[in-house]
């Protein structure tokens, strides 16, 4: 194995200047860039930095909620539900929001820009009340010459086969 990056994922809504889109949030870790090839997509802006409320956001995204960087004047803000029980007065009793700065843009393929909206890992865990140590996913990215089925053995081995290695 070469490198490995912690995720969480999760399917929410953004809203900017009146417009809104349901897309996934994906916290990513420092790694993340060695696992992907999406900073090779990234053709306005920057990547995100550890410890910010940035967000890279895919082309698809930001033209159907027609959005600029670093629009300070507008903000993309999320909206992560509450868990509880018991009867919603107002939306703040519903959803947890937060705003991000966007400060980068991607294009990879059609399918992907219009699904991620990329922030750094701890803000996702954060916003979606998670724990540190809860992720949805660990992506790798495997030497050259790796012996791909040896490798999953080895993580089925590890994980004792209560997780799906894709």
């Amino acid at each position: 194995m070469a490198f490995y990056s912690q995720t969480v994922e999760e399917r929410l809504l953004f809203t900017f200047n009146g417009k809104q889109q349901v897309a996934t949030l994906k916290g990513v870790d420092t790694l993340f860039m060695k696992v992907s090839t999406v900073e090779d997509g990234l053709y306005s802006g920057q990547w995100i930095e550890p410890h910010t409320l940035q967000a890279v956001v895919g082309y698809g995204i930001s033209q159907k909620l027609s959005m600029g960087l670093m629009d300070f004047n507008n903000a993309l803000q999320v909206f992560v539900p509450k868990a509880g029980k018991g009867d919603l007065n107002s939306p703040e009793d519903a959803f947890l929001t937060q705003t991000l700065v966007p400060i980068g843009m991607y294009a990879i393929s059609e399918d992907i820009d219009m699904k991620y909206v990329f922030c750094e890992l701890t803000l996702a865990q954060e916003m979606l009340f998670l724990k540190p140590n809860q992720l949805s996913a660990i992506e790798f990215k495997l030497k050259p010459n790796a012996d791909e089925a040896n490798v999953v053995k080895e993580l089925n081995s590890i994980f004792k086969d209560k997780v799906l290695i894709k």
